[in-house]
């Protein structure tokens, strides 16, 4: 089966864009939901989703490689999966639940937060990271009411942004775009004040933009904590719950600190009062958003 794959690039002159890079080949032996076969078994490739306009979590710069944290997750799971490559799938973030019920992408790992809806639809094997929404600006900008703020269309920041109460951002105005490349743009040529999405994404944007322009606010910190899981189609419980493992025992090691402070070192430079305590998950975090229909209370 092949299927034509959004593409996001960043350009490295000019005005940045999101261009369609062409088709990328899915795997054809990929079993369905209603199937008992083992997702895993017997195969040496599979194909895992990101997002390719994220820096610090998952990024792709006119290359076919992606880096961030995101991707070093993928790569934990592979070599203890004993899988011996991921085919790299680029996607965005209205496209995550989509791609896993109807294209044939095995797993999600693109900052891809765990909701009651969501987990209806798919499961979530494990939580790998944790963060609030935040407010990115240029360094001199102060929240005020009007002030014009893009974020991501059809995600948990929209609803957040356009529901919270907090008086800091309560009377912004809410510019929802279909990409992160579309609020940069936005952001460069003054057309909105600040973007806003998860803490994570905005320090990882702000380390790729120039710490010495932007910032993410301090005193900002909207909505509720988003735990990300690695997303992957029902069906296959046995298989989730032996991800879910890999995921815990990966977040209580070293090498997950180690990676988190390798791809998003602005945050690990904020030190112990604000990392890693407010980024890594609890396993009874896991346990309640893991390889289930809905929220464990």
């Amino acid at each position: 089966m092949t299927e034509e794959l959004p593409v996001n690039t960043w350009r490295p002159n000019g005005r940045r864009g999101v261009a369609a890079l062409g088709a990328m080949a899915l795997l054809a032996a990929t079993a369905s939901c209603g199937e008992s076969k083992p997702m895993f078994a017997g195969r040496d490739r599979i194909t895992i989703a990101y997002k390719g306009d994220q820096p610090g979590t998952s990024f792709r710069d006119n290359t076919t490689a992606f880096t961030g944290f995101d991707v070093k997750v993928g790569n934990h799971i592979l070599k203890q999966l004993n899988i011996a490559s991921g085919a790299p799938v680029d996607i965005a973030a209205g496209d995550r639940v989509g791609f896993l019920k109807r294209n044939g992408v095995d797993l999600v790992i693109a900052t891809f937060s765990v909701t009651p809806d969501r987990m209806k639809e798919v499961d979530f094997a494990g939580i790998y990271a944790k963060t609030f929404q935040g407010l990115l600006v240029k360094k001199g900008v102060s929240v005020h009411p009007g002030m014009e703020v893009c974020t991501l269309a059809g995600t948990n920041s929209e609803k957040a942004l356009k529901d919270t109460e907090d008086r800091n951002v309560k009377e912004v105005e809410v510019k929802p775009k279909s990409t992160l490349q579309e609020c940069v743009d936005l952001l460069e040529e003054g057309g909105v004040k600040g973007i806003s999405t998860d803490q994570m994404i905005l320090y990882g944007l702000m380390h790729h933009l120039g710490g010495e322009k932007y910032e993410v606010l301090p005193n900002v910190e909207i909505g509720v904590a988003q735990y990300y899981g690695i997303g992957m189609r029902k069906g296959y419980r046995e298989d989730c719950e032996r991800l879910k493992g890999i995921v815990q025992e990966y977040v209580k090691s070293t090498d997950w600190q180690k990676d988190f402070a390798a791809e998003l070192s602005d945050i690990a430079e904020l030190g112990p009062n604000f990392w890693p305590k407010n980024f890594r998950p609890t396993e009874g975090e896991s346990e309640n958003r893991s390889c289930r229909d809905g929220e464990s209370s």
